[in-house]
C-alpha cells in the first residue's frame, strides 16, 4: 500500500511524463482503474491537494477539470523522484510509452452527439490545444440522419481528426 507521499509522487511523475493537461476522469482512469496505482479516493484527495499546493493547476472548461503540473510541481518531482519506488517508475513510464498516443487522442479529439428536435442528431466534433485545454483549435457541427450514424462518426474522430483537421486547414487557410 502507498503513502500519501507516494501517492503525490506517482500522480506529478504520470503527469510530468504524459506532459499533457490530462482531465480528471483520464487520471483516474490511468491511475485506479487501468493500473492501480492509487485507490480511487486517494487519487482524488491527492489531486485536490496537489492543486491547492501548486504543484498542479486546474481548469475547467465546458464543466470538465483539466489538469497541468505546474514548473513547482515539476521541481518537486525532479527533486524527490527517487522516494518513488524504482518499479512503480518503471511502470508508469512503459505504461506512458505503450499508451501515449491513445491517451493523448481521447484528451485532444472531443466528440459528442445531441438529438434534434427533428429526430436527427447533431454530432460536435472538436480539437482541443493540449497545452491549453480551454483553447478549441477545431470545432466542427454537423447533422446527421439517426444515432447509429453519429456513434459511428464519433468513433471515427479519433482516428481521422488530424487528417480532417490538416486538409480543411490546406483548403481555407494555405
Amino acid at each position: 500500500m502507498n503513502t500519501p507521499i507516494e501517492h503525490k509522487l506517482i500522480i506529478l511523475y504520470f503527469m510530468d511524463k504524459m506532459d499533457v493537461a490530462m482531465t480528471e476522469s483520464s487520471i483516474l482512469k490511468v491511475c485506479y482503474y487501468e493500473n492501480a496505482w492509487i485507490e480511487y479516493i486517494d487519487c482524488l484527495s491527492t489531486l485536490h491537494t496537489l492543486e491547492e499546493t501548486g504543484f498542479l493547476f486546474r481548469v475547467i472548461h465546458e464543466k470538465i477539470s483539466y489538469y497541468s503540473i505546474t514548473p513547482n510541481g515539476r521541481e518537486c518531482i525532479s527533486n524527490f523522484y527517487t522516494r518513488l519506488p524504482s518499479t512503480t517508475r518503471t511502470n508508469i513510464t512503459n505504461f506512458i510509452k505503450e499508451n501515449r498516443l491513445t491517451i493523448r487522442r481521447k484528451q485532444e479529439y472531443s466528440t459528442s452527439y445531441q438529438l434534434n428536435p427533428d429526430r436527427s442528431y447533431t454530432v460536435i466534433l472538436k480539437i482541443i490545444d493540449p497545452t491549453n485545454p480551454t483553447r478549441i483549435t477545431m470545432d466542427l457541427r454537423f447533422v446527421v440522419p439517426n444515432k447509429d450514424t453519429a456513434k459511428k462518426v464519433a468513433e471515427k474522430w479519433l482516428n481521422s481528426a488530424p487528417s480532417v483537421y490538416s486538409s480543411v486547414y490546406q483548403q481555407l487557410v494555405e
